[in-house]
C-alpha cells in the first residue's frame, strides 16, 4: 500500500481570525471566509501530491501507480486535514463526473457544482472554489469544492480510448466496468476536491483556543 508523506504543520493567520471573530460572534456563517484560506491549503497539498507522488507512481507503475494514488487520496488528505485542524470530523472526498471508481460519484449537491464548474470552463472563465451549504441529513456541513484538472501525464489513461494502450484498457474494463473516464483533454475538468467541515466545529473551534 502506497503511503504519502505527512504535511508540515502551518500556522494560518486567516483560521486564527476566523476563531477570534466566532468567538466573538462577529462571523456570519454565509460568509465563512476566513476558511478559505483552508481551501488553499488543502489545494497547494493535493498539487504537491500531484507534482510529487502522482508522477513518479504513474512513471515506474502506470495504471497501477495511478489506481493506488486515487485509490488512497480521499483518506490521505482527510487524514491531512483532520490533523491539521485538529477536528476528527473533517472529510476530503474526489468527486467527478467523469468517474472511474465508483467511490467517486458525486452526490446531488457535488454533481451540480461540478456541472456549474464546466460550464465556467466553457465559457474561458476562471473557476472559483465554491463554498455551499448542505443540510441534507439534518446537520448543517460547509462543503468547499476545488477543482482539479487534467494533466498530459494523465492521457496515457484517459484521452482519446482509441490512443489508450490495449493492455490498459483491458484493465480498466475489467476493474471499473461502469468508467466514464476516458476522451479527456488536458485542461478539462477532471474533478474536485470536496471539503466537508460541520457547523458543530465553527463553535468547537472558538472555545478551544
Amino acid at each position: 500500500m502506497k503511503s504519502f508523506p505527512r504535511p508540515k504543520r502551518l500556522v494560518s493567520f486567516s483560521l486564527v481570525l476566523f476563531l477570534v471573530l466566532g468567538g466573538l460572534g462577529l462571523l456570519r456563517a454565509e460568509d465563512f471566509n476566513p476558511l478559505k484560506d483552508l481551501c488553499f491549503w488543502l489545494e497547494h497539498r493535493y498539487l504537491s501530491l500531484e507534482q510529487k507522488n502522482l508522477k513518479l507512481m504513474i512513471k515506474k507503475e502506470g495504471l497501477e501507480g495511478a489506481r493506488f494514488f486515487f485509490g488512497d487520496l480521499d483518506r490521505w488528505l482527510t487524514f491531512d486535514m483532520r490533523e491539521y485542524l485538529h477536528d476528527w470530523r473533517v472529510r476530503v472526498r474526489v468527486v467527478s463526473l467523469k468517474y472511474r471508481d465508483l467511490k467517486h460519484r458525486p452526490d446531488e449537491v457535488a454533481e451540480k457544482i461540478l456541472h456549474l464548474y464546466e460550464k465556467k470552463l466553457a465559457q474561458g472563465q476562471n473557476i472559483v472554489p465554491k463554498v455551499v451549504v448542505d443540510e441534507r441529513s439534518g446537520k448543517t456541513v460547509y462543503r468547499y469544492f476545488i477543482p482539479i484538472y487534467t494533466k498530459q501525464e494523465c492521457l496515457s489513461c484517459h484521452g482519446d480510448p482509441h490512443q489508450i494502450p490495449s493492455f490498459y484498457q483491458a484493465e480498466i474494463r475489467f476493474l471499473y466496468p461502469e468508467d466514464r473516464a476516458q476522451g479527456l483533454k488536458p485542461g478539462d475538468l477532471r474533478g474536485a476536491l470536496s471539503l466537508e467541515i460541520p457547523a458543530e466545529a465553527v463553535k468547537y473551534f472558538s472555545f478551544r483556543r
